[in-house]
């Protein structure tokens, strides 16, 4: 039983990235890290320059499921989505 509660932790909460879509096209990497700092302290950030998203990284993987539970987020006045970091995004 164990077992199936384990399955459902994701695993991004060991690494602490996320990835932040939904971006204004002005937004940068500074911007970010400004926004992002208020929920602790981070490794990199790293804006898609022309692509509207980006990829952020807190030294404390627990920070970024802090992120995660927020309902709203918004950084240069436009509402982003943020999901964990997977190979796949």
């Amino acid at each position: 039983e164990a077992s199936n509660d384990d399955a459902s932790i994701p695993c991004f909460t060991h690494s602490g990235q996320l990835f932040v879509g939904g971006l204004a096209w002005e937004t940068t990497e500074d911007s970010l890290r400004s926004y992002f700092r208020q929920f602790g302290p981070l490794k990199h950030v790293v804006v898609k320059e022309g692509r509207g998203f980006a990829f952020v990284n807190f030294r404390n993987p627990n920070d970024a499921e802090t992120v995660l539970a927020c309902p709203q987020h918004l950084v240069d006045q436009k509402s982003i989505d943020i999901k964990p970091y997977t190979k796949h995004n």
